[in-house]
C-alpha cells in the first residue's frame, strides 16, 4: 500500500510504478453492484383504512407509521412531501404534517 501522500495520489491516478500495488487487484470497481432499486410493481407503503396514515415499507423508517415518524422527525416528512414519491404518499405525509403543524 502507498505510505506517503504523494504515493497515494499517484496510486489513485493509476500509476503502476513498481512498489505500488495494482489498484484493480485491491478494489475491483468493475465488480461493484449498483444499489438495489425498488421493484416498479411493488408499493413502498401501505395506506390505513381511513386513508389518513401510511406504513412505510422502505428506508430508515421501514415498518413505522407516518404519524409516529412525524412526532420525532418532521423534517423527514417534509423531505418526503417534496420528493418524487407517489402523490398518494405525499398527500398522506402532508396530512400528518398539518396535524402536527397546522397551517396558518
Amino acid at each position: 500500500m502507498p505510505t506517503t501522500l504523494k504515493d497515494l495520489r499517484r496510486w489513485l491516478q493509476g500509476d503502476t510504478t513498481p512498489g505500488l500495488p495494482d489498484r484493480r487487484r485491491i478494489w475491483p470497481l468493475n465488480r461493484l453492484k449498483p444499489r438495489a432499486k425498488p421493484h416498479p410493481g411493488r408499493k413502498q407503503y401501505k395506506v390505513s383504512t381511513d386513508g389518513q396514515d401510511a406504513l412505510l415499507l422502505f428506508g430508515k423508517y421501514k415498518g413505522e407509521l407516518l404519524r409516529d415518524v412525524v412526532e420525532h422527525d418532521p423534517a423527514y416528512l417534509r423531505w418526503l412531501v417534496g420528493s418524487d414519491f407517489p402523490e398518494e404518499l405525499r398527500d398522506i405525509a402532508q396530512v400528518q404534517l398539518n396535524i402536527l403543524e397546522p397551517p396558518f
